[in-house]
């Protein structure tokens, strides 16, 4: 295999992540092949000047940039999202794996994750929380529909936040520019309940930005398909990215 061929993909995916696992080198990068070729390609990538084995020994499976290599400088222009910690890379990878989905179907004009937003400190993004802490969305796509405001904020809710962090995140949300759609992907319903709650407080949208929900185990199935929940009615990702039909709020 050509070694362009082999790191050139999972450069683009690292850089913007931060990170890489074998499953979705396997899924997105190398579908289709055995499993025999998939092991061989992620041992040569392992053992490439432009990787190296995730710096937590307690971490397995995981690849991340080398930033001494020439050729991951010269393809990053020296910026890469920073590797994610223990902590986050579960939620980090649920999050990618469902953004890959998408970008598979052609729908996504550009994606950018939380690490790489941080890293350009792209400010009309920011969201206070904490104290003097800026915490960005979780992502942002964009999708190749131009007849809509066709940005999209994730926020992946795993645990469930302090009603204050919710109140600052959805009043951030409000007056943010350029966002048409917020969707919250929350791992129970308690999560889902809770958020839905603090809206009511906190988001009063001025630029016409939609709030939608959409559960973890739907998410993980199938992005695209799963029901987008918004009050008392529900669409698609699908649909809402071709614009047949919009989300009532």
């Amino acid at each position: 295999m050509p070694r362009k061929i082999l790191w050139e993909e999972p450069l683009r995916i690292a850089a913007k992540s931060g990170f890489l696992t074998k499953e979705l080198f396997q899924e997105y990068m190398f579908e289709g092949k055995t499993q025999r070729g998939v092991n061989w390609s992620w041992a040569k990538l392992k053992d490439s000047r432009e990787f190296k084995i995730h710096p937590n020994p307690r971490i397995h499976g995981v690849l991340v940039l080398n930033r001494h290599s020439k050729i991951v400088q010269s393809r990053t222009l020296g910026c890469a999202a920073t590797t994610p910690h223990e902590a986050v890379l579960r939620h980090d990878e649920i999050l990618l794996r469902g953004v890959l989905g998408i970008e598979k179907r052609r729908y996504l004009q550009s994606w950018v994750l939380e690490p790489e937003l941080k890293m350009n400190g792209l400010e009309a993004f920011e969201i206070s929380s904490q104290g003097n802490r800026i915490k960005f969305p979780d992502a942002l796509l964009s999708f190749n529909n131009g007849a809509l405001n066709n940005i999209a904020a994730l926020e992946l809710e795993l645990t469930q936040k302090d009603g204050k962090r919710y109140d600052q995140i959805l009043s951030a949300y409000s007056s943010m520019k350029g966002v048409g759609l917020i969707l919250f992907i929350a791992g129970s319903s308690a999560i889902e309940k809770a958020i839905e709650r603090h809206a009511r407080e906190s988001f009063y949208p001025i630029h016409g930005q939609k709030l939608a929900f959409m559960s973890l185990d739907e998410w993980q199935r199938n992005p695209l398909v799963a029901s987008m929940r918004s009050k008392d009615r529900s669409q698609t990702l699908e649909s809402w990215i071709t614009g047949s039909n919009f989300l009532q709020v």
